[in-house]
């Protein structure tokens, strides 16, 4: 009989902790909120378009994004599908997109991350693939350490790394490097 009120008493336990667990929330489907408030963006925008003109109205360059996140304490702006147009003189001189990118300093530098993709878009049909790319807009340069891949219409260049001065208009490889060049038909 004690044995049969013990195993009774604690049945009777095991279903009033079951009920409780539900009945008081915690097995209900609740979201957690894992990000602390002070890692939260100061301010988000969606769909953005910025340009930047100079002294005599001429864009310099311009940027599209599908998203746009700023972090005040860090100093650091997260651009989610960025689109970056480079100009010169008025004219479209080059066009990089990325998955994502990193700025810092005020817009000084850019980190472009996954899938970067720059296009020269005059004379020379240049077109730049790596998986990392640092710009550095009012310098006028594109550096990266990661490798990457030039490819034109009479060959390709592969390297770990380059340095690119886009007001220049010169590319540096800077190790282990290859190419394939093919002349131009006459």
């Amino acid at each position: 009989m004690a044995i049969q009120n013990n195993v009774s008493l604690a049945g009777g336990l095991f279903i009033l902790c079951v009920a409780g667990y539900y009945w008081g929330g915690f097995g209900k489907d609740t979201p957690i909120l894992l990000e602390d408030a002070d890692n939260l963006p100061e301010y988000q925008v969606s769909q953005i378009t910025g340009i930047q003109i100079n002294e005599q109205g001429q864009i310099v360059r311009q940027i599209t994004a599908k998203q746009l996140q700023h972090f005040a304490e860090q100093d650091e702006t997260i651009i989610h599908a960025p689109i970056v147009m480079l100009y010169q003189q008025g004219q479209k001189t080059w066009q990089i997109s990325a998955t994502k990118a990193i700025s810092r300093q005020d817009n000084q530098w850019l980190n472009l991350q996954n899938q970067v993709v720059a296009q020269q878009l005059t004379q020379t049909a240049l077109r730049l693939e790596t998986s990392s790319l640092i710009a550095e807009p009012q310098k006028h340069l594109l550096y990266t350490q990661t490798p990457v891949v030039v490819r034109s219409p009479n060959g390709e260049i592969r390297s770990l790394g380059l340095q690119a001065n886009t007001e220049e208009g010169t590319i540096n490889f800077i190790g282990q490097v290859r190419g394939t060049y093919v002349l131009p038909t006459p």
